[in-house]
């Protein structure tokens, strides 16, 4: 696809909703989530032996991103969910964000995340290994310096 994406913002914790309701009306979306995990060591006080939690969590709370063409803008609004269009200033024109830098986002998103699923599968079977897996995330400091770098906000979570 070529093209630029949208930042749509939505309701608290509708992320995945809006973004299904975009991908129905034939528009590709994407919602980052990041994989979570809580780990259980031991067993349960009923003496069962209990895995690991695993869920996926929205990264950028309250944010979507869609190539939706800009005469269907207006229908975004239709999508119970939806708040705004992510805009620099109320009146301005909405951020667009080029196919490369979110495939590059996503690229990243998504090696975090194996890495993750990658440890919690370990820790499933009990395999040690002799290196420890290492799993930085995305700190808040760190994905506000990644969001800067990559589409030129300075706070994605402020600029709301």
């Amino acid at each position: 696809m070529s093209g630029s994406w949208l930042i749509i913002r939505t309701e608290h914790s509708k992320e995945q909703y809006v973004e299904r309701q975009i991908a129905n009306m034939g528009y590709a979306s994407w919602c980052p989530l990041e994989v979570r995990f809580h780990r259980i060591d031991g067993s349960s006080p009923q003496g069962r032996h209990r895995r690991p939690r695993v869920w996926d969590e929205p990264l950028l709370r309250t944010v979507v991103f869609a190539a939706v063409p800009m005469a269907v803008h207006g229908l975004l609004h239709s999508i119970d969910g939806f708040d705004h269009l992510q805009r620099p200033t109320p009146l301005s024109d909405p951020y667009t964000v080029p196919d490369e830098q979110i495939d590059i986002f996503r690229g990243m998103v998504d090696q975090e995340n194996a890495m993750r699923r990658r440890m919690v599968h370990r820790q499933q079977i009990g395999k040690k290994g002799n290196r420890s897996i290492k799993v930085k995330g995305f700190g808040e400091h760190a994905l506000s310096i990644l969001m800067e770098e990559l589409f030129g906000i300075e706070r994605l979570q402020e600029a709301a």
